[in-house]
C-alpha cells in the first residue's frame, strides 16, 4: 500500500478542510473520493493506505504520481443561527395599515382655505393611515396636526396645499422605506413638504441630493438662492455662495439680487470669500463648511437644520 500525507510547515496554526485525490494518466481518479477532512494543528494528515502500489504503478504520468490537493475555509455549521433584528421590516409593515392606525390623514394639493366646487371636483383628497406615535419620533410637527381628540378612536387629519404621491413618499420614509428614484424625480417638493413637517432627516438627505445632482447656472443661480434661503437650506445656499465667488463677473452682469432682503445672504457670500482667503476670523465655527458644522452638531447631539447662523449660534452655546 502507498501512504499519502501531507504536512503544516509554515509557523502557527493552521485549521482548513483538505482533500487528496490521485489522477492517472487520463485524469481520472484512482480511488472514490472521500469528503473533505479537518487538518488543524501542525503534525501530518492523511491515509496509511491510501492506495495500492500495483494500481500506483500502472497509473504514473511520465515516472510521477499526479496529486490534487484541494483545500478550502472550514464550514462554520457549528455556530447557531440567530435572525437579525425584525424591527426596521415590522415598521415598514405598519406602513398604511388601517387595522392598527389611529390617524387618517385626507391629502389634497388644494391650497388652505380655498373652497370652491370647481376646485373640490379636480383636486380630490387622498386617504392615508398612520400612528400618533411614529409620527411623534420621526416628524414631530405633523404629529401636532393630530393632536385633537376623537371619539371614534381615529383621528381624521386634513391636509392641504400637498400633492397626494409627494405625502405618499414622506410618510413612507418616516416609516423606514429607502427612496432611491423618488429624489430624483421630487427633489424640490421632498424639501418643501419635510420642512414644513419637520422631518429633518429627509430635507438634508433631498437637499444633498439636489446639491450634488443639480448643477448651479447663472440663469438658475437666483431661483436657487432663494428657494435655498426660505427653505433653510444651509447646504444649497453656501453652494450658490461658492458659485457667486467663483463666477463673480459674469454673475454681477448677468444676475440681479433684488427681492432678496436677507441680510444673511452678505454675511454668508462674506464668509466664503473669506474662507477662500483662508484668513482667521477668531472664531473657529464661522470658518467651517455647512458640511463641517452638521457632523459637529451631530456629535454633540444638537439640530442639524436651520440656517448656518443658527448652526454657529447652537455650537458656541454648547462650548
Amino acid at each position: 500500500m502507498v501512504s499519502v500525507f501531507i504536512r503544516h510547515e509554515s509557523p502557527g496554526q493552521v485549521k482548513v478542510m483538505y482533500e487528496i485525490i490521485a489522477r492517472d494518466v487520463h485524469y481520472n481518479p484512482l480511488r472514490p473520493r472521500i469528503p473533505f477532512r479537518d487538518m488543524h494543528g501542525d503534525s501530518d494528515w492523511g491515509w496509511i493506505n491510501f492506495a495500492r502500489r500495483s494500481k500506483i504503478e500502472t497509473s504514473l504520468v511520465k515516472g510521477s504520481l499526479v496529486l490534487e490537493v484541494r483545500m478550502k475555509s472550514p464550514e462554520q455549521t457549528s455556530l447557531p443561527f440567530v435572525p437579525h433584528n425584525p424591527f426596521c421590516e415590522k415598521m415598514l409593515g405598519a406602513f398604511l395599515d388601517e387595522a392598527s392606525a389611529d390617524v387618517l390623514f385626507q391629502v389634497s394639493e388644494e391650497p388652505k382655505g380655498r373652497k370652491t366646487r370647481r376646485s373640490s371636483s379636480k383636486m380630490p383628497r387622498v386617504s392615508f393611515h398612520a400612528h400618533k406615535v411614529v409620527l411623534r419620533m420621526c416628524a414631530p410637527l405633523l404629529a401636532k396636526e393630530c393632536e385633537q381628540d376623537s371619539d371614534e378612536g381615529l383621528v381624521h387629519v386634513p391636509i392641504t396645499g400637498v400633492k397626494p404621491d409627494i405625502f405618499r413618499i414622506i410618510l413612507y420614509f418616516i416609516y423606514g422605506g429607502s427612496l432611491a428614484g423618488d429624489l430624483k424625480a421630487h427633489c424640490k417638493d421632498l424639501i418643501d413638504i419635510a420642512d414644513r413637517y419637520g422631518v429633518v432627516h429627509l430635507k438634508l438627505l433631498a437637499e444633498a441630493y439636489y446639491v450634488t445632482s443639480s448643477p448651479i447656472q447663472v440663469d438658475t443661480m437666483r431661483e436657487q438662492l432663494l428657494f435655498a434661503n426660505s427653505k433653510k437650506c444651509a447646504l444649497l445656499k453656501e453652494a450658490v455662495m461658492d458659485f457667486i465667488v467663483e463666477n463673480g463677473a459674469e454673475v454681477l452682469e448677468n444676475v440681479s439680487l433684488k427681492g432678496a432682503r436677507d441680510p444673511t445672504l452678505f454675511a454668508d457670500l462674506l464668509a466664503t470669500v473669506s474662507r477662500g482667503k483662508k484668513t482667521d476670523a477668531g472664531d473657529r465655527f464661522s470658518m467651517m463648511r455647512v458640511n463641517e458644522l452638521r457632523v459637529e452638531l451631530n456629535k454633540r447631539g444638537l439640530d442639524v437644520d436651520g440656517t448656518r447662523e443658527s448652526m454657529i449660534a447652537a455650537l458656541t452655546n454648547s462650548e
